[in-house]
C-alpha cells in the first residue's frame, strides 16, 4: 500500500490557506505537514487550529524566521516516514480527485516525480490579466515537451537536499531525473493566480530566469525555456493554433524580455536569494 505525506508550505497565506485546508482535511493520507515560513499574518493561528478528519498525524511547524521554501522542503523530506511526498504551495487550490490520480501514477515505480498543470484564475479584465492566461497556456505547451516546476508535485522520497535556491521545483526535477522518469500529468490540475501588477509579474519572471540559469550551471540540467530554438518551435506552433492571441503574446514577450534582462544582471552581479518579495496581488485566489 502506498503511504502518502502531504507538505503544505505557506508564508502569509491567511486568505487562501483556510480554503486549501478545507480540501485537504478530508483526504485519507498517513501524514500531513503544515509549514509556516516566518508568517506575520494569521497563517500561524490557522495552522495551529487545524484538525484533520482522516489522519491523526498532523505535524505543525511554525518557523519564527523566514528561511525560504527550499529550507521547508528539506525539513519535510527529512521528517516524513512516507514513501510518496506531495508538495503543495499555500497559494493554490488543487482540483477534486488529484490524490487518486497521483496514487495511480505512482504505482509505476519508474516515475520519480510528477508535475501537474496550473489553471490560471485571473479575470480577463485587463491586458495584463489576459497575457498571464497566455503565459499559463504556454507553460502547459512547454511542459508537454519537458516537465516544468509547478505549485503541486509528487515525488518519491530520496536522500536529497536542496541548496539555497529560489526555484525549488526545477531544482528537485534536476536532482530526481537521475532517479527515474519525470512525468507531466496534465490531467491533474490546480487553480493558481498570477500577479495582477506589472511590477510583480516582472519580478516573478526575473526570479525564475535567474534561478533556471543557476540550476543549469550547478547541475547541468537545462530548463527548456533556456533552449531558444526549441522555445521558438513551441511558441510558433501555439500561435499557429491561436492567431487571436498574437498581440497578447508579443505583450508577454516584452515583459519576459525585461524580466530576463534584469535576471541576467542578477546572475552576473548578485547572489541568489532563496527568499523573495511576495506578490500581494496573488494572495486572494477566487474560483
Amino acid at each position: 500500500m502506498i503511504e502518502i505525506a502531504i507538505g503544505i508550505i505557506a508564508y502569509n497565506e491567511e486568505k487562501n490557506l483556510p480554503k486549501l485546508l478545507d480540501i485537504i482535511k478530508d483526504l485519507k493520507i498517513k501524514e500531513l505537514f503544515l509549514f509556516s515560513d516566518g508568517s506575520t499574518d494569521k497563517t500561524n493561528n490557522i495552522i495551529m487550529n487545524f484538525k484533520g478528519k482522516k489522519t491523526n498525524n498532523v505535524y505543525k511547524i511554525i518557523g519564527k524566521k523566514r528561511r525560504g521554501k527550499y529550507f521547508r522542503i528539506n525539513q519535510f523530506i527529512e521528517k516524513t516516514t512516507c514513501d510518496i511526498l506531495l508538495l503543495c504551495n499555500g497559494d493554490i487550490l488543487p482540483k477534486e480527485g488529484f490524490l487518486k490520480k497521483i496514487i495511480k501514477f505512482m504505482q509505476d515505480k519508474t516515475i520519480a516525480i510528477i508535475t501537474t498543470r496550473g489553471v490560471c484564475v485571473n479575470k480577463k479584465d485587463s491586458l495584463l490579466n489576459q497575457a498571464v492566461h497566455v503565459y499559463w497556456e504556454l507553460h502547459h505547451e512547454f511542459s508537454l515537451i519537458q516537465p516544468k516546476g509547478t505549485g503541486l508535485l509528487a515525488l518519491r522520497k530520496e536522500r536529497i537536499k536542496l541548496p539555497k535556491t529560489s526555484v525549488d521545483e526545477i531544482y528537485l526535477i534536476s536532482l530526481l531525473e537521475k532517479k527515474g522518469r519525470i512525468k507531466y500529468a496534465d490531467n491533474i490540475t490546480y487553480y493558481t493566480k498570477s500577479p495582477e501588477k506589472l511590477s510583480e509579474f516582472v519580478k516573478q519572471i526575473r526570479r525564475y530566469h535567474n534561478g533556471h540559469k543557476i540550476v543549469a550551471k550547478k547541475t547541468n540540467f537545462k530548463d527548456i525555456t533556456l533552449n531558444y530554438v526549441q522555445s521558438i518551435k513551441i511558441i510558433f506552433n501555439y500561435l499557429t493554433h491561436n492567431t487571436n492571441k498574437i498581440l497578447l503574446f508579443f505583450m508577454l514577450l516584452c515583459i519576459e524580455m525585461l524580466g530576463r534582462i534584469l535576471a541576467n544582471f542578477d546572475y552576473f552581479f548578485k547572489e541568489e536569494q532563496p527568499v523573495w518579495d511576495v506578490a500581494e496581488s496573488t494572495k486572494n485566489l477566487k474560483i
